[in-house]
């Protein structure tokens, strides 16, 4: 039997501790939460992990925030997973930059908890009407009918996929092999 995870995974990626804890309490209580220390890590932990959206901080060391957006944008594994960038810049220029590299939101620090909760919400929506679709350690992109079972991409053939998410859709459900194949078949 399937488990889905019904959860949505938020990735922090900063490296001030107090931040992350402050995060992971405001977060934990509706989302999965996963942190990293720094944008080499992140990025490790995002393409590994698969998070539905990322808190990324714009300075850090060994690689910066802005260089972490570039990599998961230009990634065709991560290039869909929101970004929310968090910072203390307020320059205009940051700004600009933050969305020509692909991100999908800037919040300045510091920031209401309401606000950003809130602004977690609408980019999570969003992405609900995307693509993606998550049991597990299972994650099928609809649009690129590809299969992640953990970190590696699986192949399947369309019927396959189209069962594989049929199965999915249907956790937790009995049907019979009649409702199954005309489903999956005609997707």
């Amino acid at each position: 039997m399937a488990y889905c995870d019904t959860k949505n995974t938020i990735l922090v990626v900063d490296d001030d501790a107090d931040v992350r804890e402050a995060l992971r309490g405001l977060l934990s209580t509706e989302y999965s939460v996963e942190e990293a220390p720094d944008g080499k890590s992140g990025l490790e932990l995002a393409e590994k992990h698969l998070p539905d959206l990322i808190l990324l901080d714009l300075k850090m060391p060994m690689i910066c925030g802005k260089e972490v957006c570039r990599k998961l944008k230009a990634n065709p594994k991560t290039k869909d997973i929101a970004v929310v960038i968090l910072t203390a810049s307020s320059e205009t220029q940051n700004l600009v930059d933050c969305f020509n590299l692909g991100a999908d939101d800037f919040v300045e620090k510091p920031f209401k908890a309401e606000a950003l909760m809130a602004r977690i919400a609408a980019k999570l929506r969003n992405k609900q009407r995307n693509t993606r679709v998550r049991a597990g350690n299972i994650v099928l992109d609809l649009e690129a009918m590809q299969a992640y079972v953990g970190e590696s991409v699986r192949e399947f053939s369309t019927l396959e996929f189209n069962l594989l998410r049929y199965f999915i859709d249907h956790n937790n459900n009995v049907v019979k092999r009649g409702q199954v194949v005309p489903e999956a078949r005609f997707k």
